[in-house]
């Protein structure tokens, strides 16, 4: 019987640390986020952004917040690399990693509209962290906003997206 409500236990302390957050201020537009259940003292982030085809989203900026005393960031070796899909045909990206933050900016400098994000959903960037050990990750661990966003108009268009997570 003991290892059943064991068992049982794991299992729900699992589903509680996968979190998956989403906040949208406009219908279309929203940035999505899935922090995985720590395995081997790591675990990951993995964004992904969703806007409607007439959005012509031409750039984005992610700002994500850590715990420093819970998790470390896994730097990687080119800005590129924390990059999972490209939003734009000629993306061009940048990573500021600051005291227990990190912003993603990937963008376009478009000459016509099909340069831009087509609309849609698309995995933006997965962050790996290392876990402490003994820590138990919490949902305020990890936090993330659009602080900026444009359109092909150069409009700032982030308000769409919602403020934080």
């Amino acid at each position: 019987m003991k290892k059943i409500v064991a068992i049982v236990l794991s299992f729900a302390m699992m589903i509680g640390m996968a979190a998956i957050c989403t906040f949208a201020a406009e219908d279309g537009y929203s940035v999505d986020g899935v922090v995985a259940t720590p395995v081997g003292g790591k675990t990951s982030l993995t964004l992904s952004v969703t806007a409607p085809a007439d959005a012509l989203l031409a750039g984005i900026t992610v700002r994500v917040s850590f715990n420093t005393e819970k998790l470390t960031l896994v730097e990687k070796e080119s800005e590129n690399d924390y990059f999972v899909d490209t939003l734009f045909k000629s993306q061009i990206n940048m990573v500021d990693i600051q005291d227990g933050k990190i912003a993603l900016m990937p963008f376009a400098i478009p000459t016509s509209e099909s340069d831009v994000f087509a609309g849609g959903t698309a995995t933006l960037a997965k962050i790996e962290f290392d876990v402490a050990e003994g820590a138990k990750l919490e949902d305020a661990d990890i936090t993330f906003a659009v602080t900026d966003a444009t359109d092909f108009n150069s409009n700032t268009i982030y308000e769409k997206f919602g403020t934080t997570m």
